[in-house]
């Protein structure tokens, strides 16, 4: 009977510590529901949970094309710094021994590339040869993460994917357009065109290369075009190096020497008739065949003038600008090259036709510009700018080249278009 006292009040100091435990438990939910709430309100989810970025890319560099696209695969390369990003692009090859071949490649820890060829030797079924390409890429897609954008880089061919593609992706649209066709009569390529009217209609944006292709795209009836982010360079090798003093100036030109496009011919006759040809040398870096002009250079007397390099990698095009003086482009047409803007970043004064966007990023402080197709004009220029040579600020035209062009320019770029 002595212990019931006890043995009560220590029952009742254990009942009310008991409910005093529970009051706190319940109050320390409170708090803890509180607290993410207030932590939801204050740290949006996009802040830690990275974005995931699909990138269609219809033009890529592949075995068969392995040039093809390289300004797509270094917008990815800046993408992936602040975000996942995997890319998926297709092409045909008849000559694989399997229906179809999936190469994937890291590019750095953030980045992906599924690159698929696959075969198609019936016209009926092509479509869906190639839609079966992009949804074999498109499931090991979705096994790195959740994809939250989906970036759609030049519209056709894989533009053509989208009515099926929408059902198995966010209704997070982009795209990037490339295609020069805008500035002539879009409707010579009709499904170019009309895949892009299509699909234009279902992106939040359409960005382009240039104004001028952003106000080319707008007259060919496209939707949502708004915003311009030029191709990115890669400053770590495309940068300013002073070049050994020389007698003479270097002229610098790198294309693929396609002649309706390029128009290597008029920058030959150019070379042949201006009045400072004695202080000047051409070198070319040419993906392609030399071999049609060589007749023209043996009549204009150019054989000890004019060299040809070959085609050479990414990084040594970007010692070769280094050890050039002046780069030039005679072109009929372009949107904007990017090997104007790499050769910028190395300090390089530009000489061009005035065609496309070039005009955006070329001035009377980094270059001349010229009417195309005028060979007196350029000849004229050319003089100019051997006889002026001195008057350009090297370091300036790289230092103000890198601030547009380099990695984290475009990176700011993309953040305020995509929302990221």
């Amino acid at each position: 009977m002595g212990l019931e006292p006890t043995t009560l009040g220590t029952t009742n100091r254990c009942s009310n510590q008991l409910s005093y435990n529970h009051h706190v438990i319940e109050d320390s939910r409170w708090v803890c529901k509180i607290r993410i709430i207030i932590g939801k309100i204050a740290i949006p989810r996009k802040q830690f949970i990275k974005p995931h970025i699909l990138i269609l890319a219809s033009w890529y560099p592949n075995p068969k094309t392995p040039l093809n696209g390289n300004f797509i695969q270094r917008h990815a390369l800046v993408l992936s710094q602040k975000c996942r990003v995997s890319i998926i692009h297709t092409y045909k090859d008849n000559s694989l021994e399997r229906s179809r071949w999936v190469q994937t490649l890291n590019l750095n820890e953030n980045c992906t590339e599924f690159v698929v060829g696959y075969r198609s030797r019936s016209r009926f079924f092509k479509y869906l040869h190639a839609a079966k390409a992009v949804y074999s890429a498109l499931k090991l897609v979705k096994k790195r993460a959740k994809v939250s954008h989906v970036f759609l880089n030049v519209f056709y061919p894989l533009g053509v994917h989208f009515p099926w593609l929408k059902w198995f992706l966010p209704n997070n649209w982009y795209a990037l357009e490339h295609w020069t066709g805008y500035h002539f009569d879009p409707s010579q390529n009709a499904r170019h065109l009309n895949t892009a009217r299509y699909v234009s209609r279902h992106c939040k944006s359409v960005i382009a290369v240039s104004q001028d292709l952003s106000n080319a795209m707008k007259n060919a009836g496209l939707s949502n075009v708004k915003g311009v982010v030029f191709n990115a360079v890669n400053t770590s090798l495309f940068n300013f190096k002073q070049s050994e003093a020389n007698d003479k100036l270097t002229l610098l030109h790198v294309s693929s020497l396609k002649q309706e496009h390029k128009n290597f011919e008029l920058l030959l006759k150019s070379f042949a008739t201006c009045n400072q040809l004695n202080k000047l040398e051409l070198s070319v870096i040419n993906s392609g065949d030399e071999a049609p002009y060589l007749p023209l250079i043996q009549e204009l007397n150019l054989k000890d003038k004019v060299h040809f390099l070959g085609s050479m990698s990414i990084d040594s095009v970007a010692k070769e600008m280094q050890r050039s003086n002046v780069f030039v482009l005679s072109s009929n047409y372009e949107n904007m090259p990017c090997v104007i803007e790499e050769a910028l970043c190395a300090g390089l004064p530009v000489l061009s036709t005035n065609v496309g966007g070039i005009s955006e990023i070329v001035n009377d402080s980094n270059g001349i510009l010229v009417p195309p197709q005028n060979h007196l004009a350029f000849a004229q220029a050319l003089d100019e700018i051997t006889e002026y040579y001195a008057r350009f600020d090297l370091n300036q035209i790289a230092q103000e080249a890198k601030n547009k062009f380099g990695e984290q320019a475009l990176l700011s770029g993309f953040e305020e278009i995509l929302e990221l």
